[in-house]
Parts: C-alpha cells; structure tokens; sequence
C-alpha cells in the first residue's frame, strides 16, 4: 500500500496490531496527501500534522483522525488499551476537525509534547492532555505504553523546564534531558434521574453523576441545553432518546437513556406494543418478531455512539451483534411515520 504526497513531509512512526488483526498507524501528513483511498484535509497547506488511522486486516480504511495544526506537528508513537488507541508525539497550536479539545500556546512558547487518545472502535477523540513547560521551553513525546485502567506511560525529552503534576524536572546539561511520566484518568460516572408533568409533555432532569465541570444535555429533538439541572417542555408526546454528557478535567462520559414526554417511564409507539425481541441478554443473535413494516433500526452504546444502522424488509427479522463486545446497548426502533420505541440490550 503506498500513499500518494503533495508536498511536505508524509510518514508512518507508529504501527500496532490488536487481536482481530486490525491496524493502527499514526505519523505526520500534510493535507491533500492521500494513502489508504482517503485524502487529509485541513486549512495549513504547509505545515504537517499528526494523524491516527484504523485499517482492517486487508488494509481497508475504517476511520482516520488528523489535527489540525498552526506549525509542523508529529505523532511518534502510539499505545493500545482494550477500549482506546493513545498517540503522542509534540505540537505547538492544535485542534482535532469536528472535536472540542484544543491545544492552545501562546507565540515563541515553543513545541509541547501531547497525549491524544481515541476510542478504538469509533474513533471519537475522548480527550487530550499535555505536560506543561516554561515559557519559551519546549517538550517531546517520542515513546508511549498502555497500562491498566486508562493509564498511559509517556516518554520523550525536553529542554529547560518541564512540569509533571506536583514536579518540576529542570534540564541536566546544554543538550536536552528526558523524562518519563505516568499518565492516569479515572473514568468517572455520568448519570441522572427524572420526573415528569405528564399534561405538559415536560421532563425534569437532574444529574446525578460524579462531580463535573459542566453537564450538556441533549434532548432527542434536536434541543441542547446546560446544567446540571434542566426543565424543558416537549411540543409533542412521544418517545426521545436524552442523553447527558458530563465533562471532567481529562475526560468526558455521556450517560443516555429513552423517556417518553407525556408518560413517566419508557413508553412504546402503539405500533411495537406486540413485538416481540429475544434472547435477551444475548450471545450476539436478536430474533424480532411482529415488527411494523418498513421498520429502520439503530444500535447504540450507553455513551450515545451510533454503531449500526440499517432498515428491516419484514416483520420478523434476525438482528446479529456479535461483532460487538459485551455490554449494554439501546436498540432504537423507528416506524416510517417517525414512532419508534426503545429496547436495551444486554450482550454477553
């Protein structure tokens, strides 16, 4: 497989394989390069920028993530966890494309090293953090190790100053010094409860999960608000999936679930009052019966992540998520008419 450059400088410095055999590589790429049948775009069309990329086992692309940078910015390393892919590498001023982490310095305070970690299966950027230099200083992430419990072992080099949590390691000599640090966040908890004023089509929701800088809520009709606690009236009774998403200083969780304005609880569309769905939990293969016809179904995680789509042809169907590991999962069910109703799913 080769990739085709425009200019600059294109290369691969990291390649991991996990268990299924799928590949991930990360490097620096300048935009209008193309290798695996994708092109990289981005606004600079002079400074190179770090890219993460999952291929399946023939070399098919199934995503691909690259930042967005003001100077010449690399990834050299990466590290694989049961649920993430982690890369690091050094960038001054840096954001992902369609992501809210942003790597902000400020002019002449010189390159930092990153930490960037990606949910595998999606490749959603879940956060990135830096360890912080002086002014005018500058630090390089060259080697990276997953540990247990999204724990990530960095290493790299710096000059000057370099802050690691509670330490500061000066520069040893006139050349640069290394360091290596451990970096650990813990998974918080998001989640929330409700009640509701039935004759308003009104939900009242409260988070109740671990303390966090901020809760946005998104309502299923398109509405997103902030708070750790919301009201907000429906126009219509029926079915939204609602989901709350909490952010932390390292991470971000999303907590989802189905309500019914209008009714307390989870309430079907009148058209799924008989359908029928088993084995529940299951070891991968979901039997559905008496479905309304013309029926589309989604499957999503509990952090609100669309994982597979697609539209049923008769009213009893067989659904397979093998493919997905275990856990709990929503399963949305929507008639053409726009009802649709919600089921979870346990996966063994």
């Amino acid at each position: 497989m080769e990739g085709n450059s425009l200019l600059g400088s294109n290369s691969i410095n990291a390649l991991q394989l996990d268990g299924q055999g799928d590949i991930y590589i990360a490097g620096e790429v300048t935009s209008g390069s193309s290798f695996a049948g994708h092109t990289f775009q981005y606004t600079s069309k002079t400074a190179a920028a770090p890219f993460v990329m999952k291929l399946d086992h023939m070399g098919n692309l199934i995503w691909t993530k690259n930042a967005t940078p003001n100077a010449v910015s690399v990834a050299y390393s990466l590290a694989l966890s049961s649920s993430e892919v982690a890369i690091t590498g050094y960038a001054g001023n840096l954001y992902w494309s369609g992501e809210t982490d942003t790597m902000k310095g400020v002019f002449n305070q010189g390159y930092d090293a990153f930490l960037a970690r990606f949910d595998k299966t999606t490749g959603d950027l879940i956060t990135m953090a830096r360890p912080k230099t002086n002014f005018g200083g500058a630090s390089y992430g060259y080697a990276m190790a997953a540990g247990p419990s999204n724990t990530y072992y960095l290493g790299g080099n710096f000059d000057q100053q370099i802050y690691l949590g509670p330490d500061t390691l000066f520069k040893v000599g006139s050349q640069r010094s290394f360091f290596l640090t451990q970096y650990t966040c813990d998974v918080p908890k998001a989640d929330f409860t409700f009640t509701a004023n039935n004759a308003t089509n009104t939900l009242f929701l409260n988070y109740t999960g671990s303390v966090a800088d901020s809760v946005v809520w998104r309502l299923g009709d398109g509405t997103i608000l902030k708070g750790d606690s919301i009201t907000y009236s429906y126009a219509a009774k029926g079915n939204y999936r609602v989901c709350a998403t909490a952010y932390f200083q390292c991470t971000e969780v999303t907590a989802c679930d189905s309500l019914a304005a209008g009714s307390i609880g989870l309430e079907e569309a009148e058209a799924f009052a008989g359908m029928e769905l088993y084995p529940n939990p299951t070891n991968g293969i979901i039997q559905l019966n008496h479905l309304p016809e013309g029926c589309a179904y989604g499957v999503y995680n509990l952090s609100g992540q669309l994982l597979t789509s697609g539209a049923f042809t008769t009213t009893q169907e067989r659904l397979d998520l093998s493919v997905l590991p275990t856990g709990v999962y929503l399963l949305e069910l929507k008639e053409p008419n726009g009802s649709s109703a919600f089921k979870k799913i346990m996966k063994h």
